[in-house]
């Protein structure tokens, strides 16, 4: 299996882990665990998502070993489907908000031709992706977002 090396606590905190001893050997197998299942877990969501609705995957160089800390998909539909999401039991949210719509920044100039934060955030759904997920949580998971493109749409 592939580990990722260690190479700060900072890469560990941005997969969310509290390790005590960052750099030791029981880190590097918890690690590689973690990034196992977060691929699984991806790779779950596209083949069963793949051609759903308008849905859209974040692109991913083949060179690149994605480790899917925050799954996301695309969708011009992202309010309503949230909407069902969140009422059916399943705890989504948008895509982080741009920093420039949060309130310490809002009288700061932003110039830009093209806003791609502010259409990301109003397309992107965050879809659960905890490394406790089961296969039935995704499962419920996908269903319902067919469900939702299926009867809704």
């Amino acid at each position: 299996h592939w580990m990722p090396p260690p190479r700060s606590l900072v890469s560990l905190v941005s997969l969310g882990l509290r390790i005590r001893y960052p750099g030791s050997p029981e880190a590097s197998s918890q690690i590689g665990e973690i990034v196992i299942k977060n691929q699984h877990i991806g790779d779950f969501y596209r083949n069963s998502l793949a051609g759903i609705g308008d849905i859209m995957f974040q692109e991913v160089d083949q060179n690149v070993i994605h480790n899917n800390w925050l799954f996301t998909i695309k969708t011009a539909h992202q309010k309503k489907l949230l909407e069902h999401l969140n009422s059916n039991g399943i705890q989504s949210r948008p895509f982080w908000m741009p920093m420039v719509q949060l309130p310490m920044y809002q009288n700061d100039l932003y110039i830009s031709k093209k806003d791609n934060s502010n259409t990301i955030h109003n397309q992107c759904i965050a879809i659960p992706c905890s490394t406790g997920i089961t296969e039935k949580d995704l499962e419920s998971v996908v269903y319902q977002i067919k469900k939702f493109f299926n009867s809704c749409i």
